[in-house]
């Protein structure tokens, strides 16, 4: 059944598979009632009919394992609601470790449910046979992990089930509808043109699915998702095979089981995977399947029978060969596109779409009705596709091909994309790589990790201890902390605002006073309307109009758009992404200003140039914008230069450097110094769903005076209620590798968990940084948990190095 078209609705979302009718749903039962949701077809008819169902509730992410939670929750109640099955099977799931390596990161697993609030229960071989009789194969099973709220569903049945919610609480479905277009005025979509009619609206949500990169086009709004082949076989009945067992995934044979009424499903992923109509899905491709593909699936029939005999006689019903929307990235497509006002996405995803359809409806439903999520999830924010590359049908392919086996491959904690590589490149590239530099990618940035020396290998292994580079970068380090460094910072991203109300536009942003006069930089956090931190950043101010901004690599495109999306009507103000008119040469440590001297006659003394400022010099004859920073603690020069000039300054640095023993510095020894500081990361240690008082940032929150700044209000409330956990610092005696995500435990009992950790190496110590319940935060001696151990680490009220900051303001 088809609803009446009707001329206006609040919200259009297009598509009618399981995650458009799972947003319809979420969106009218929060009481937007004028919602219409456009189907090309019939509900179901593109990706989700034939999606395996599975839903497996741990991942990497806290908050993407809390929207699967949600998902769980919703499938188990959502017949009582409706009346409509989903076919939820709730059985529970098996990751077996076939491997010491699998089995050290099921232990990390493990952890992470523990800190998540998911119960997670590690099995040995013999426990695991037992939960899954068919896996009468078991050798070189070293143990799995256990989740018993996992299951499966029927995608058919809880789409349609979603579907009667979503009409129930008022919705409206039109189906055998195609979208052609959309009416666009002054970057906000007014109309969408359908085979049906035409629809005034207030906002767009595409969820098209593999369709979802040409509905994206219509309104020239980039989605970087691409169609992948998928298989799994549906074999006939076994004998003595069980209705019901844990779906069981074996990531080392790169395969899942799945019970499928007394038979069994098996697919997997496997490393070579096939794409499929790249440059635009056929609009007529509806509940068809592409051919069956035996040779390709071969490779997985050979691991799954390295795992159980059921197969070898089982007759098979179906090979079922389904594309589906992939990202570059592996993660979902969600959020307000950066190109228009009111235009939402949530697509690509990625073969775990029924996994994550309830948690993606509600966070979507939130973004369009409250204006963000109530969940910080930045790692899927489609703003993360910021670079022109994204557009690009030739690395979204390329890159998505590669994540797909990472489904099962172990999640190395240093994995690094290897698929169109040496992309965006520093001035500085071929210099600092004949010198050793092993390189890490961000937003198609080439950025130095650490610097092999002379008799050692440039690669990077793959590691979940600490690494055969530490030896390296504590030398990296101590010549920061003895002498001087210099580090290749070029990818930072730069955002340059002027006007006549540059100044007012920014005040509004920003949660402290940054009128300040030219010259001055000013650190401050930028807050959305609930108080939580939306950017973190460096502004310099270069002229009474003109505003220099430093962000990180990967948070320009993110950063860019709140900035512009966030200017007043009439307010004369222009933004704009300056990240590749100059490169960056951070140089530190307490020789840098003795090295800086010798190549400019500007007064850089401390009173002549004192932290907190910025001024124009040369460096030699090349012009150079100095901003005295430090995220490194040590005393510190950041030298922003025009792009043609920064090897030059580079080279002159260098050679004059030399006495002073001057070394090339990479990332991984910024970050060591920088969790000693106790400095933050902005989508690690301070979030969107953080407040600068969670975590201790109050110094930056300037409440007591009159100025007005988006989230005043939210956090006048917090500073009066007091925050419900806050950021503490901490350090374990251990050399011990941390990855974020570990529980803090007082007492036995989790209190908090870990946002990021490492080495300090001008310490001596593993140092890490979490938050916890503020009650909980009184007392110093906790223990850390990681990798099936736990670790006495020490809280303290300050920083581990330097608290007083004299080596940095000399």
């Amino acid at each position: 059944m088809t609803d009446t078209l009707p001329e206006h609705a609040r919200v259009i979302v297009i598509g009618g598979g399981v995650v458009g009718t799972s947003v319809a749903y979420h969106l009218a039962k929060r009481g937007c009632r004028d919602v219409l949701l456009v189907e090309k077809n019939d509900l179901t008819s593109g990706a989700t009919w034939h999606a395996a169902g599975l839903v497996g509730q741990l991942r990497a992410s806290r908050n993407v394992t809390r929207m699967i939670q949600y998902s769980v929750k919703l499938y188990e109640g959502l017949e009582a609601e409706t009346g409509q099955a989903t076919g939820w099977q709730g059985v529970g799931s098996l990751r077996i470790a076939s491997s010491a390596a699998r089995m050290i990161e099921l232990q990390k697993v493990a952890n992470t449910g523990r800190a998540f609030g998911l119960d997670v229960h590690m099995l040995t071989p013999e426990e695991t046979v037992e939960r899954f009789p068919g896996l009468d194969r078991p050798e070189g099973i070293v143990g799995s992990a256990y989740v018993e709220s996992d299951g499966y569903c029927d995608p058919s049945m809880l789409t349609q089930a979603l579907a009667r919610g979503a009409r129930t609480h008022g919705a409206a479905l039109s189906t055998n509808n195609r979208v052609l277009g959309f009416e666009v005025e002054n970057g906000t979509i007014r109309a969408v043109d359908t085979e049906q009619g035409k629809v005034r609206c207030d906002a767009v949500v595409n969820c098209a699915g593999m369709w979802a990169r040409q509905v994206g086009a219509m309104a020239k709004v980039n989605v970087p998702v691409v169609p992948i082949e998928h298989q799994y076989m549906v074999s006939e009945k076994v004998e003595g095979m069980p209705r019901a067992f844990p779906v069981t995934r074996d990531p080392d044979n790169m395969i899942y089981f799945r019970p499928e009424l007394g038979g069994v499903m098996m697919g997997g992923f496997e490393p070579n995977p096939i794409p499929w109509s790249t440059n635009g899905v056929p609009w007529d491709f509806v509940s068809q399947l592409l051919e069956p593909n035996y040779e390709q699936f071969e490779q997985l029939i050979e691991h799954a029978l390295k795992r159980s005999s059921c197969l070898e006689h089982a007759g098979v019903k179906r090979l079922v060969n389904g594309p589906d929307g992939y990202s570059p990235d592996g993660g979902y497509v969600l959020g307000l596109a950066p190109e228009l006002a009111n235009y939402f996405v949530a697509a690509g995803m990625n073969c775990y779409g029924i996994a994550g359809a309830g948690g993606v409806g509600k966070m979507m439903a939130e973004w369009v009705l409250d204006g963000r999520p109530s969940l910080d999830i930045h790692s899927l924010d489609i703003r993360r596709f910021s670079g022109p590359h994204y557009r690009s049908t030739r690395f979204i392919a390329e890159r998505a091909l590669e994540h797909y086996p990472k489904h099962y491959t172990i999640a190395w904690p240093n994995y690094q994309a290897k698929a169109e590589r040496s992309l965006r490149r520093s001035p500085l590239y071929e210099t600092l790589k004949a010198q050793g530099a092993v390189f890490s990618e961000k937003n198609g940035w080439e950025r130095p990790q650490w610097f092999a020396p002379d008799g050692v290998e440039p690669v990077e292994e793959p590691s979940f201890g600490p690494g055969h580079w530490e030896e390296h970068v504590a030398n990296e380090v101590r010549a920061l902390r003895d002498g001087v460094g210099i580090l290749d910072q070029s990818s930072f991203g730069k955002i340059e605002v002027r006007g006549p109300d540059a100044l007012a536009h920014l005040q509004r942003l920003a949660t402290r006073n940054i009128d300040k006069p030219v010259g001055k930089l000013s650190y401050t956090p930028l807050c959305n309307e609930g108080g939580t931190i939306e950017a973190d950043l460096t502004i310099a101010r270069l002229g009474e109009d003109h505003f220099y901004l430093v962000t990180g690599t990967a948070l320009v495109g993110h950063d860019l758009h709140w900035i512009q999306s966030n200017v007043a009507p009439g307010q004369s103000v222009s933004c704009y992404d300056a990240t590749s008119s100059r490169g960056v040469l951070n140089m530190g440590g307490p020789r840098a200003r003795e090295v800086l001297e010798q190549v400019t006659d500007t007064d850089i003394s401390h009173e002549g140039f004192p932290f907190g400022t910025c001024k124009e010099l040369h460096v030699g004859a090349a012009p150079v914008l100095a901003l005295r920073v430090s995220y490194h603690g040590e005393l510190g020069f950041e030298l922003h230069v025009p792009t043609e000039y920064t090897a030059r300054v580079y080279e002159t640095l260098m050679e004059a450097g030399a006495d002073w023993g001057i070394t090339n510095v990479g990332y991984r020894a910024l970050e060591s110094c920088r969790l000693e500081k106790g400095y933050y990361v902005w989508g690690i240690d301070i979030t969107t769903d953080r407040t600068p008082l969670d975590a201790r940032l109050g110094f930056n929150v300037h409440l007591k005076s009159g100025g007005d700044f988006i989230g005043r209000d939210a956090l006048v409330a917090q500073k009066a209620a007091g925050p419900d956990e806050v950021m503490c610092l901490f350090t374990i005696d251990e050399h011990i590798a941390l990855h974020g995500a570990e529980p803090i435990l007082e007492d036995g009992e989790v209190v908090g968990i870990v946002s990021s950790g490492g080495i300090g190496h001008r310490i001596d110590k593993t140092v890490a940084m979490g938050y916890l319940l503020t009650d909980r935060a009184r007392g110093t001696h906790y223990k850390i948990a990681a990798f099936g151990t736990e670790y006495a680490a020490t809280r303290s009220e300050r920083c581990a190095y330097d608290p007083d900051r004299g080596r940095i303001l000399c």
